[in-house]
């Protein structure tokens, strides 16, 4: 086994994290050797995986089978004679057996490096449910404020103030606001979630932030 400790290895760790993170994982299989071993410290225990198609088959399953996937970061770098790996995704409706929703996944995995990688022992988190922050609700009371004086200027002004995710509920006298604020909030890419007539005559319009 020729082993590399140098720039070489890195070159070859990273151009597998290049074609692994974008989803090229024929590309990135190419770089492991014909009879390479990955050894995975699994959630559910110990797997050892043989040879260049099972390994990659074995990645395939992992990372290329949710609906959505994105990387959210990958470095390598040398640690004495191997080739660390590190690299983390988050996966809208990951393998089989998963929860639906976002999951994130880490691995961190340790490598030989020759003119392919020959060894890999690698640990992983698993898929782990990601759970998102509940959204704040604010309100807008437009008082006497009409959509001919100003309103949908005050409305886009506090729409913008919140952070994405976010419900503004906007309570207005206007009845021109049922149809006039909804198609500002579609225009500025956000969702009209509700349009409510209260018992006080007034409209509550609550929109949730886009983008």
């Amino acid at each position: 086994m020729h082993m590399t400790t140098g720039m070489d290895s890195v070159a070859i760790a990273e151009a597998w994290l290049d074609r692994f993170s974008t989803g090229d994982f024929d590309g990135a299989g190419a770089l492991f050797d014909p009879n390479v071993e990955m050894r995975a410290l699994l959630p559910d225990g110990p797997q050892t995986y043989n040879g260049r198609e099972e390994v990659t088959g074995r990645l395939k399953w992992w990372f290329g089978t949710g609906d959505e996937v994105h990387s959210v970061h990958a470095e390598a770098r040398v640690v004495e004679d191997r080739v660390e790996l590190s690299y983390g995704f988050r996966i809208l409706n990951a393998v089989e057996g998963a929860k639906p929703g976002w999951h994130s996944i880490e691995q961190r995995a340790f490598c030989d490096v020759g003119e392919t990688i020959e060894r890999v022992d690698l640990v992983c988190s698993g898929f782990r449910p990601i759970i998102e922050a509940s959204a704040q609700v604010h309100r807008f009371d437009a008082g006497e404020m009409g959509c001919g004086d100003g309103l949908p200027r005050e409305f886009r002004r506090w729409v913008r103030s919140i952070s994405v995710g976010d419900v503004m509920e906007v309570v207005t006298k206007d009845p021109a606001a049922k149809e006039d604020l909804p198609s500002l909030a579609r225009l500025m890419g956000n969702t009209v979630r509700s349009i409510e007539a209260l018992e006080d005559g007034r409209l509550l319009i609550s929109v949730e932030r886009g983008k």
